[in-house]
């Protein structure tokens, strides 16, 4: 059976690079948003993507997001296969006499 993952590119709006961080659980995370440019095409926004689901949702909590400074850019599903564990080798050890 596999297991299906989302990944998930978020865009921070107007911001061509940012680095954003989060005090989670009494831990510092620094999230960094990079890639953003600015042309005659218009922005284009600095992003971060993710397939971690803890990081997803400790992202989708931030004000920031509910705010709509973040928002997310695209998402893929992505299936993973469990990985099977390798029979154990049999090695035939002769004792010495």
């Amino acid at each position: 059976m596999d297991k299906k993952l989302i990944k998930k590119t978020y865009a921070a709006r107007g911001l061509l690079d940012w680095q954003m961080a989060l005090n989670v659980a009494g831990a510092i995370i620094r999230i960094c948003f990079t890639g953003g440019s600015m042309g005659s095409n218009g922005v284009i926004p600095a992003k971060y993507t993710t397939d971690n689901p803890a990081m997803q949702a400790i992202i989708e909590k931030t004000r920031s997001f509910t705010s709509g400074k973040i928002y997310i850019y695209s998402s893929e599903t992505l299936s993973v296969e469990k990985e099977k564990p390798e029979p154990p080798v049999i090695k035939d050890v002769k004792g010495k006499h």
